[in-house]
């Protein structure tokens, strides 16, 4: 008898602090018994959830352009979060950006260059994955960027095959992008363990190199990247065929959506 009274009380005892880890940890169980936090959206892709973003954002200067939307995406390779914004600017599509690392929040307005009709705000809209990436290889690599521009670019992807060859077809992909100057060969090897570490792969159609320059193209899934490096000291007009400053490179990265299946 004494036995099934002790079971009983720690029986007690185990549910009592199964109930006070759930309740000090603000987790719930469902129906399914997965627990979940309590609340309203759920955002596991950051370290932060959707709600403290948002009450990050609503403290900070990006009220000021305008009312916080419940459109929003995370960006894995910045750590970053983009809130759409209710404001009104033409050639734009605005967007409060809050980091997880340091909680600040500013306001990237996406703009196109141009008067836009709605078809353009949807381009700069998508233009905000490619930012991601733009930005967040200028923080990796500590390299000095310049502004991002919109860019055209060539894509080679398969084409016709026969027992002898392999035909390539070229794709025009306009996207992002921006350049840089005289880079050292350290900060050079970056970019590539960047795009690599992010679950880029290197297209073996999109690879070129000559004596004064080289090309290297980066897929993952639809988006892919073109970086193209030259030695700097080339001048532009083509005039000097050995460069003067041999150690370091004038790179450009083009980054885009493909629009076919790959």
């Amino acid at each position: 008898m004494k036995k099934i009274v002790l079971i009983i009380i720690l029986l007690i005892i185990i549910s009592g602090a199964g109930v006070f880890y759930l309740s000090s940890n603000n987790l719930s169980l469902n129906s399914f018994g997965e627990s979940k936090e309590t609340g309203g959206e759920l955002a596991k892709q950051g370290k932060l959830s959707y709600q403290e973003v948002r009450n990050i954002a609503l403290k900070s200067s990006c009220i000021e352009t305008g009312n916080l939307t419940e459109n929003y995406q995370y960006n894995d390779f910045t750590r970053t979060w983009w809130i759409d914004l209710d404001a009104g600017k033409a050639g734009c599509s605005p967007a409060c950006v809050i980091k997880e690392d340091d909680r600040s929040a500013e306001v990237n307005w996406r703009c196109t260059g141009a008067i836009a009709e709605e078809g353009e705000k949807k381009e700069a809209t998508a233009s905000a994955p490619l930012l991601g990436i733009l930005d967040g290889l200028k923080i990796k690599s500590g390299i000095a960027f310049s502004d991002v521009q919109k860019v055209s670019f060539k894509w080679m992807i398969e084409g016709t095959k026969t027992d002898k060859e392999i035909n390539t077809n070229d794709l025009e992909v306009v996207g992002q992008g921006y350049t840089a100057s005289e880079v050292s060969g350290d900060k050079k090897k970056l970019i590539g363990s960047y795009f690599e570490e992010n679950g880029f792969k290197i297209d073996v159609y999109n690879i070129g190199a000559g004596t004064i320059g080289s090309s290297t193209g980066y897929q993952k899934g639809p988006l892919v990247c073109l970086e193209t490096a030259v030695l700097s000291g080339i001048g532009k007009e083509g005039s000097r065929a050995i460069p003067t400053i041999t150690d370091k490179n004038d790179i450009e990265i083009k980054c885009g959506i493909l629009e076919v299946n790959t």
